[in-house]
């Protein structure tokens, strides 16, 4: 209690700015101002024990029962957590906290004096996370997991000192503005459109900090958004922060998993859900999608994901914009009742509820003009100025207001907002029309105005002796992967048909790509193309569609690696499954309507000499001779002894139809035949001689090898082209600021990779500047994978002769023949059949810088010169025919750009991500 002993210390002594005329009771925090002297009022009790040690943070995980009271004497009971001795006020069993059935906690009031809980006072009640108990001098909140102190007293203040916004063109939007806002205050920011009302209370709340000044929030400054979540700052933009795509418990639910520590249980999110949505009222709509909720609704909605963490001040930005007026007022009323435990700050341009307030702040010009208290609007200088002149405009004088807590009705019966109508007006006038700029109403007001400057006392709060990391609020970024990841596929099933679409796409452009092209290679591209466009597609709309949402989580705690990795995982695994649909159904469409020309009898026979080889007799040649082109580690199954009896042949010529028949023969079979590549098994592993068998690039090569690299390959091109997709589409949604903007950006991106993919255009005919770009085209990449799927482990085939461009043909000069009718009778012509994997040939073993430099083959017959059709080999080809094709450089190569362009595109979008959650 202070108390001032002469009139001279009557009106030199003030607390809080308010002079104090008799006594005053002192609350921690006070500040106490003395002629030149400033003093703050602080009162720290004992730290809490449990047996013995000294403890600010009680961990209730392995306890069923906690007594809370004052010490007496030395306490060894581990489930007692005494109080500091010296305060009476504290019963030495105050508080007991039990476990019931369901195993959550129920607080029972021990105390003659009664204990708030959440400033009610109670007898027994269940815990709820975020519920705050005091007793005495101390403050605990209720985590789920433990009871942690806390400061003692609810809300929390706020304190502005020279705060102003500079845009980076040089234009002021925000001039030097110092305010005080007490805890637990109702506060209105009002003010036409367009003059800093958003501004001022983004700066305060730390969304978009000040460019000069400084912001206190319980004396702590808060320099950083990042400070949001362990200041206690709550934070509602006017776009909605839930997803409309799922119910309002689901958005709850996802909400408080990621804001509360990863220790909380899941019984007391849920109950902590359930109570939300209770005090809400929102119980009849908790089954309900969020777009089937009234604007109103969803405005509640918005509320209850920030009142899960229990902040100690909640900022709205325009609550009320685009309600009528009776769920306006339903709304407002709302937030008064909830200005009984924290702190209100909400910008309006309405003033039919300004009775609601606790205090209205007047902006113009980026100027605070004149502050209103709603309670007593004629005892302040400046404010009852500007409240006189306007009522001498109208000839009224206003009357006092009364708070609507706790008497609301009698509030509502005698307050008359005419005079803040008429300050609003005035403030409207611009200086063209007679009326003053924002400076010159504040010049005018601050000459009136007895201002109590609140010394800056910096960070030196010795409040509690807690460490600020237990004040972080978020779930770690496991858990926050997690959640992120089961929303996204919430959001996806919420509506079937979102399911039938993602499955129908592939399954349609895959039956007509695989009716439309015979060619295996136009498959192989237009499977590329498609996947391309999923992953572009799935991801152009993601961020910009939710960055109300990403905002206001990323304060939360929310990494930027955590959201954008998660996006990366979720769509990469859907367009990865869309890929291998696609490429499935396109294998199975072409099988059918477009048979493989495979001789299954001379596969197999092959096959079967390949893994079964018979060793030759000793006569001939030693065992270490013995061909064996099954993969290391594979016996080889001995052959029976051979009689010269008809038995024995039998028996032989049994066993040679048992090892074509065997399962491993026959998936073999069946899967060169699904993917066609019969002729990279076939030529990578036929015998060669002994001569020749020595030399790299004819030698051949393991089963094993061949299959699993032929099929990765494929796969692999199909997986990187979805992931980089959607790193594209991320990218695009990260730096465009609308949904339209995004679809627009899609078919520029996509384009390209058509024309420079290496199928339309082959890397031959293609330009030296042409060949530069597309090395680092995703599609080209890509496709180049492909192409080495097709050709690894085949002979290079023969060649044309007299083309400018190398055309392959097949390794045996198989023709083709083609018959036709004509008046007189069927004809019928042969022609060199060009190899099915012709344009992969080309991008891998042609020099393009020679192409067409090549002397034309010819022989002279009885004197006359004829050309070669067909030649073993070219001067702008890598290779001769018959070299095993074995070089998986390009596809290395193009691994590499494809992860370059992950990475560019993952830093793109962080750093248009870390634009956007300033609001660029």
């Amino acid at each position: 209690m202070l108390t001032p002993f002469s009139p001279v210390a009557a009106r030199t002594i003030r607390v809080n700015g308010i002079s104090v005329t008799s006594k005053a009771a002192l609350q921690h925090g006070d500040i106490v101002e003395l002629p030149d002297v400033f003093i703050r009022f602080q009162r720290v009790p004992d730290t809490p024990k449990q047996a013995t040690k000294g403890l600010n943070e009680i961990n209730l995980q392995r306890l069923k029962r906690l007594m809370i009271g004052r010490a007496d004497g030395e306490e060894n009971d581990p489930e007692k957590l005494a109080l500091d001795a010296a305060d009476l006020s504290i019963s030495r069993e105050h508080v007991l906290l039990e476990k019931d059935a369901t195993g959550d906690w129920v607080a029972i009031d021990k105390s003659q004096a009664g204990t708030p809980l959440n400033d009610q006072f109670f007898r027994e009640r269940k815990l709820q996370v975020g519920d705050l108990l005091k007793i005495g001098s101390y403050s605990f909140e209720f985590t789920g997991y433990s009871l942690r102190r806390v400061p003692r007293q609810s809300g929390a203040r706020i304190e502005a000192r020279g705060i102003s916004v500079t845009l980076k063109s040089g234009r002021r939007i925000l001039n030097d503005v110092s305010l005080d806002i007490e805890r637990c205050t109702f506060v209105g920011i009002v003010g036409g459109s367009g003059q800093g009302k958003s501004t001022l209370l983004n700066a305060l709340c730390g969304i978009n900090p000040a460019t000069e000044g400084k912001v206190y929030i319980n004396d702590m400054p808060l320099d950083d958004p990042k400070q949001m979540a362990s200041a206690g700052i709550g934070f509602v933009p006017q776009d909605d922060i839930v997803h409309r795509e799922i119910t309002v418990e689901q958005a709850l639910h996802f909400s408080a998993r990621l804001r509360l520590p990863p220790e909380t249980p899941a019984r007391a999110i849920g109950s902590l859900v359930d109570e939300t949505i209770a005090r809400l009222d929102l119980t009849d709509h908790r089954f309900k999608t969020i777009a089937q909720l009234s604007g109103g609704q969803r405005k509640r909605v918005s509320i209850a994901t920030e009142l899960l963490s229990k902040p100690s001040v909640l900022f709205l930005d325009e609550p009320s914009s685009g309600l009528d007026p009776a769920t306006e007022f339903s709304l407002m009323s709302l937030l008064n009742s909830l200005a009984k435990t924290c702190t209100i700050v909400c910008t309006t341009h309405v003033l039919e509820n300004a009775q609601l307030f606790d205090k209205l702040l007047f902006v113009q010009d980026g100027f605070v003009v004149c502050d209103v208290d709603t309670e007593r609007p004629e005892s302040r200088g400046p404010e009852a100025a500007l409240v006189t002149d306007a009522s001498s405009l109208t000839g009224t004088r206003s009357s006092t207001a009364y708070r609507l807590r706790p008497a609301a009705e009698m509030a509502m019966a005698n307050f008359q907002t005419n005079s803040l109508l008429k300050v609003y007006q005035m403030l409207s006038v611009p200086p063209h029309e007679g009326g003053k700029t924002g400076k010159e109403w504040r010049e005018q007001f601050e000459k009136q105005r007895g201002t109590f400057n609140r010394p800056d006392f910096g960070s030196q709060n010795t409040e509690l002796p807690i460490d600020d990391s237990k004040k972080r609020r978020g779930g770690g970024y496991a858990r926050s992967l997690l959640v992120q990841l089961a929303r996204q596929w919430a959001i996806l099933r919420s509506d079937k048909l979102n399911l039938v679409f993602i499955a129908a796409q592939p399954m349609i452009i895959a039956l007509l790509i695989g009716w439309v092209a015979k060619d295996a290679v136009l498959r192989s591209f237009l499977c590329v193309v498609a996947t391309l466009w999923f992953g572009c597609s799935n991801g152009a709309q993601q961020i910009v569609r939710e960055l109300p949402v990403f905002r206001r989580e990323r304060v939360c705690g929310l990494g930027m690696n955590c959201y954008v990795q998660s996006k990366l995982l979720f769509l990469g695994a859907l367009t990865t499954v869309q890929a291998l649909l696609l490429l499935l159904i396109t294998l199975i469409t072409a099988y059918f309507i477009h048979p493989p020309e495979f001789d299954r009898e001379v596969f197999r026979e092959k096959m079967a000499a390949a893994m079964y080889p018979v060793p030759p007799s000793t006569a001939d040649s030693g065992a270490d001779e013995v061909f064996n082109a099954v993969a290391e580690g594979e016996n080889p199954v001995e052959p029976a002894t051979l009689e010269p009896s008809a038995g024995g042949v039998e028996a032989a010529v049994a066993n040679e139809q048992a090892k074509r028949n065997s399962w491993k023969v026959s998936f073999l079979t069946a899967t060169a035949s699904f993917f066609g590549i019969a002729d990279n098994l076939m030529d990578a592993t036929e015998p060669v001689t002994p001569e020749s068998r020595d030399s790299g690039l004819t030698a051949p090569m393991s089963i094993m090898r061949i299959l699993s690299g032929t099929i990765v390959l494929r796969f692999a091109a199909l997986f990187a082209a979805a992931v980089v997709g959607i790193a594209i589409g991320l990218t695009i949604s990260a730096l465009v600021r609308n949904s339209t903007q995004a679809v627009l950006w899609v078919p520029l991106v996509l384009i390209p990779q058509i024309l420079f993919g290496g199928f339309v255009v082959t890397r031959p005919e293609m330009t030296a500047s042409v060949r530069s770009a597309s090395i680092f085209i995703p599609s080209f990449c890509a496709q180049r994978l492909m192409d080495v799927a097709h050709v690894y482990g085949q002979a290079v085939p023969r060649m044309a002769n007299r083309t400018k461009y190398p055309v392959f043909l097949t390794p045996g000069g198989d023709q083709e023949t083609i018959e036709w009718e004509t008046v007189e009778g069927p004809v019928s012509e042969d022609y060199d059949k060009v190899s099915d994997h012709n344009k992969s040939w080309q991008n891998l073993i042609v020099f393009p810088a020679l192409a067409g430099q090549h002397a034309n083959r010819y022989s002279i017959i009885r004197g006359v010169k004829k050309y070669d059709e067909s030649v073993e080999g070219r001067d702008d080809v890598n290779y001769p025919m018959g070299i095993i094709y074995r070089n998986l450089a390009p596809a290395a190569s193009s691994v590499g750009v494809l992860l370059l362009w992950v990475a560019v595109c993952y830093t793109a979008t962080w750093f248009g991500l870390r634009g956007k959650q300033k609001g660029k």
